[in-house]
Formats: C-alpha cells, sequence, structure tokens
C-alpha cells in the first residue's frame, strides 16, 4: 500500500502498525497472505491528531481476471 493521509495522523492496517513520514505519506507491505488466498481483507484504522479514529474495511482481489473455483 502506497498513500498519503493527513500530517501526524497514525495508522494501522490489519493491526499492523505503519510508519506515516512527516508529510503523511506512507509505504507499507503488509504481512505475507496465504498462497491458496485471493481475497483479502484490509482493516485500515486511522487516528488523527485531535485522537478521532477513523476505521475502513477493505477487500482486495487477487485473483487474476476470469479466475473460476
Amino acid at each position: 500500500m502506497i498513500g498519503r493521509m493527513e500530517a501526524g495522523s497514525s495508522l494501522a492496517v490489519n493491526n499492523e502498525i505503519v510508519e506515516v513520514t512527516g508529510d503523511g505519506t506512507f509505504k507499507h507491505f503488509t504481512r505475507s497472505f496465504p498462497a491458496p488466498a485471493h481475497m483479502v481483507p484490509c482493516n485500515l484504522k486511522v487516528t488523527d491528531l485531535a485522537s478521532k479514529t477513523r476505521t475502513w474495511m477493505a477487500t482486495y482481489d487477487f485473483s487474476p481476471h476470469g479466475w473460476e473455483n
């Protein structure tokens, strides 16, 4: 994951702390996913300087186009 957020905020992805630079940018490689996993849930938790916390759930699809079980 590569992104930018409000400077001074903190970020965790799937409970892994992500280093956020002074300008709010981040680059994060999450733990390896199991080989058979094609759909991976990502839980993002952001806390801003005012201690307001927001969470988002997203699912990333690693399946190649046309993949069928």
